[in-house]
């Protein structure tokens, strides 16, 4: 088991499994989102709205998000 951790007080995204069905983010130690990583990263494709994972996942290069936005079986907006 991997667990990758982002250094605080930024919101923490931990991986604990190769393949999760849902996602814990974290901020200050406290859950701010916990969901289907396709359902988190959608919160971000509304004008105005930003979810933790998606703000996180924006962040990554172009070839990691892509590779993120597969593994949730949602399609990045703008391709």
């Amino acid at each position: 088991m991997s667990i990758r951790v982002r250094p605080a007080p930024e919101p923490t995204l931990m991986r604990g499994h190769s393949t999760p069905q849902y996602f814990m983010v974290l901020d200050a130690g406290h859950i701010v989102e916990f969901d289907r990583p396709g359902v988190l990263l959608a919160k971000g494709k509304k004008e105005g709205e930003k979810g933790y994972l998606r703000a996180l996942v924006d962040e990554c290069t172009a070839e990691e998000r892509a590779r993120l936005w597969a593994a949730a079986g949602v399609a990045e907006p703008g391709l």
